[in-house]
């Protein structure tokens, strides 16, 4: 499951989102919007799930360029 932090700095709080991954790895980004760090953090576990029900995460880690990958996959192929 995700979490959505909060994260001070001088210039104003940002959010960073985390996605947890097998063995206790895990993904992060931030963002200015919470509600993009929301959307974000649902889009990797969505594609986490996906990749896990097609059998495509053989190895005990996924890089974020492959998330990138395939999240340019679905995007091009499967335009909403």
């Amino acid at each position: 499951m995700a979490t959505i932090s909060r994260v001070p700095r001088s210039s104003g709080a940002v959010y960073k989102a985390r996605v947890p991954m097998r063995g206790g790895k895990q993904i992060s980004k931030t963002f200015r919007l919470k509600s993009d760090a929301s959307a974000w953090a649902k889009r990797m576990e969505a594609d986490l799930d996906l990749a896990k029900a097609q059998g495509n995460i053989a190895s005990r880690t996924i890089t974020i360029s492959d998330q990138s990958c395939q999240l340019y996959h679905v995007d091009q192929y499967y335009p909403v």
